[in-house]
């Protein structure tokens, strides 16, 4: 397979270059680190779907962590069961209990997808039926179906009341703004608090993507649709605070630098489902999704750090 200069892609890999060349050395709650501030990624969703291509990205695990957070789910063990074990470590016993968390095994706390379904709702455990708070994702379709240039279009990961109830505070989606174009394309910008830049980011950049493509046809297939064209995704920005590499990354990092003359062009993402209202986003499984001409070089595996 033929080489492409994919300078989307490369932005990614200067920014791991940047780190290791001028970051500040920091002993953190887990880990030293490398890690520079105030850092912004920018991908055109037109140009292809941000799956990183020099080393191969597990897809469905990202799918399928997204659709777990658009059902609000906080129950880890449903991701396991389907060989996803991305939260495994941050949820067992030990590291709940070393933690100091009111949970029980499993439990990933009033994080992420029970922020965008239930914000605001008091959280007494994975196995309640909620069905109070802000539903944020439904807030964010409608303003995008009835006043597509409302500036406050948005949605978060981030309540102050209940980060300390997590088993994590959120890294990523602490603001996710939508902004409609006058071309009809429709943004999105994401600001992360922490950027783990070699398990974490790519993960981000593809999940951010992925959220981009499922809202942009939720609203073209709404059943309340009142706009005559269809809207198309425009571009994904991600603004970055703590932008870090742990020093058990360093050489998995430059390994992925070396490969800068050597990405290949991004794949497309198709959503083989109609998705009429919010209520079939979460009926969205990760069959429905089909990645179409991914190349990567192989994986490269490195310790996930709790």
């Amino acid at each position: 397979m033929t080489y492409y200069e994919n300078k989307e892609e490369q932005q990614y890999l200067l920014l791991l270059k940047d780190i290791i060349d001028n970051g500040d050395i920091r002993q953190t709650r887990n880990a030293k680190t490398y890690s520079v501030f105030g850092k912004r990624l920018e991908f055109d969703l037109s140009n292809g779907f941000p799956l990183l291509t020099t080393k191969k990205v597990f897809v469905r695990g990202i799918i399928e962590e997204l659709l777990f957070f658009l059902n609000g789910y906080t129950f880890t063990k449903i991701l396991e069961d389907k060989k996803v074990m991305i939260w495994h470590d941050n949820t067992t016993n030990e590291f709940i209990k070393n933690n100091n968390k009111n949970l029980v095994e499993y439990d990933m706390g009033p994080m992420y997808g029970f922020q965008w379904r239930h914000y605001g709702d008091k959280y007494e455990g994975y196995n309640k039926e909620y069905t109070g708070g802000i539903d944020q994702l439904k807030n964010v379709v409608e303003l995008l179906l009835q006043d597509p240039y409302s500036r406050r279009i948005l949605m978060t990961t981030y309540n102050v009341s209940q980060v300390d109830e997590g088993v994590l505070y959120p890294c990523h989606g602490l603001t996710v703004q939508f902004y409609v174009e006058k071309n009809n394309r429709i943004s999105l910008q994401m600001y992360q608090r922490s950027s783990d830049s070699i398990l974490g980011l790519p993960f981000n950049i593809a999940s951010y993507a992925v959220l981009l493509h499922i809202i942009v046809k939720c609203v073209n297939d709404n059943v309340e649709r009142t706009h005559k064209e269809d809207y198309n995704v425009g571009k994904l920005i991600i603004v970055l605070g703590d932008t870090h590499i742990y020093e058990e990354h360093l050489e998995v990092a430059k390994i992925q630098i070396n490969r800068m003359n050597e990405t290949y062009k991004f794949p497309e993402i198709k959503i083989n489902k109609k998705i009429q209202s919010v209520k079939n986003m979460t009926d969205l499984l990760v069959e429905d999704f089909e990645i179409q001409n991914y190349v990567s070089h192989p994986v490269l595996k490195c310790k996930m750090f709790a």
